[in-house]
């Protein structure tokens, strides 16, 4: 019986990403990469799979500019208001 990690490590290389979509678990991958037996063994695990989900917190995103590298976390996105500057 294959593990949880080494499920979404085996998913991971083959360029599928789990997420949550509110609360329900979604996929992203390449078209044609998912079988049946993936999305069955992924349903077997689904629980378990939200519940790793939910208690990672947000990657920090890096936005480049010419000479600067800033480090977003979703934290400040979410507090930030859209504005241009001249």
């Amino acid at each position: 019986m294959t593990t949880i990690g080494e499920l979404m490590a085996e998913l991971q290389a083959r360029d599928v990403t789990l997420r949550l979509d509110g609360e329900q678990l979604a996929y992203d991958a390449p078209a044609g990469t998912l079988t049946e037996a993936d999305l069955a063994r992924i349903g077997a695990h689904k629980t378990r799979i939200i519940q790793l989900l939910c208690s990672v917190p947000p990657s920090p995103t890096l936005i480049c500019f010419p000479g600067t590298v800033r480090v977003i976390t979703a934290e400040h996105m979410s507090s930030c208001t859209n504005s241009t500057r001249a």
